[in-house]
């Protein structure tokens, strides 16, 4: 008897872990961008962006975008401390790099900067907002908001699952 208790607390003991882990959600993982829609002024659809990743685990994300037709301009390592005010918007506008923490409650995600390329984004604890769908190993994220407000001219992102 001492034995099948002592047998069914080690069970127990042993499967209390693996009972209370939750599956990873259906977010998490590596995206590669497919597909942006621009609105506005110049509004248009890149159905072969340049490379483009974001990363969810848990509770983070990381992201790292580009929203243009054509490959950044590469500055030279000699070039670097040299360049024009031109030669670096050629070089970085249209790029995204940040990363923070993300959550997702319904079909709405939300994520707020931790680092970020653009310094006025880290300083201002800056957040986006966007109405999300997500279909097998796709999903398709639709600008809402950002801590300044709606978005006028919302960008949609169409991303792949990578893993």
């Amino acid at each position: 008897m001492k034995a099948m208790l002592l047998g069914a607390v080690v069970s127990c003991a042993m499967l209390s872990p693996v009972a209370g882990q939750s599956k990873p959600a259906a977010l998490q993982g590596a995206w590669r961008v497919t597909e942006i829609t621009l609105t506005g002024p110049n509004a248009r659809t890149i159905k072969n962006p340049q490379p483009g990743m974001i990363v969810f685990t848990a509770r983070h994300y990381a992201n790292l975008t580009s929203a243009r037709d054509e490959p950044r301009l590469a500055l030279p390592p000699s070039k670097i401390d040299t360049a024009t005010a031109d030669d670096l918007r050629a070089a970085w506008n249209l790029f995204t790099a940040n990363a923070g923490t993300y959550e997702v409650v319904g079909d709405t995600l939300t994520w707020k900067v931790i680092v970020a390329k653009n310094q006025y984004a880290m300083n201002n604890h800056a957040s986006q907002t966007y109405s999300m769908k997500l279909q097998g190993d796709t999903v398709t994220f639709v600008q809402k908001a950002n801590e300044s407000g709606p978005i006028a001219n919302p960008t949609t992102f169409k991303l792949t699952r990578m893993e």
